[in-house]
């Protein structure tokens, strides 16, 4: 009979080293009840055994990412833009057709608008500056001050 400390520990079907269940994954799937059982190779060598099928079908991988963006270029970058700023491409679209497709900050032509409103650079200015007024307003009195 297997001591309860014993019950904590299994053995790695790979490695062979008996190991603590913490340093093993579960399967994705469910059982009927609900729960989940743990896999029968530890984190390390699943781990181990994804890095080599990577490496061997790298070309593989390349091939069906780029097919799939070749089907639709703008999949990847719609899908961004209505997660992070709710925008559906319409919506985008009118944006930037109101601002005659230019930075609303700097008034250059901004290919990469982030959120319909700014180009890159000035997004990622407002970003550094913690999007705070406070903080934008203390930059532009040391850039006056300083300039």
């Amino acid at each position: 009979m297997k001591r309860k400390a014993d019950l904590d520990y299994y053995t790695c079907t790979v490695c062979f080293i008996s190991k603590y269940k913490a340093a093993y994954g579960y399967e994705t799937y469910r059982r009927k009840d609900g729960t989940r059982r743990l896999r029968a190779t530890c984190k390390e060598c699943e781990y181990k055994r994804t890095e080599k099928w990577r490496k061997e079908n790298l070309e593989h991988r390349a091939g069906k990412i780029r097919e799939l963006r070749a089907k639709n270029p703008l999949r990847d970058t719609v899908y961004h833009r209505k997660a992070k700023y709710g925008l559906t491409e319409q919506e985008f679209q009118k944006r930037l057709d109101n601002q005659s497709g230019v930075c609303a900050i700097c008034k250059e032509v901004a290919p990469m608008l982030k959120n319909g409103r700014t180009g890159r650079n000035c997004n990622l200015g407002i970003g550094l500056l913690r999007d705070n007024l406070d903080v934008v307003k203390a930059a532009v009195e040391y850039l006056e001050t300083y300039q």
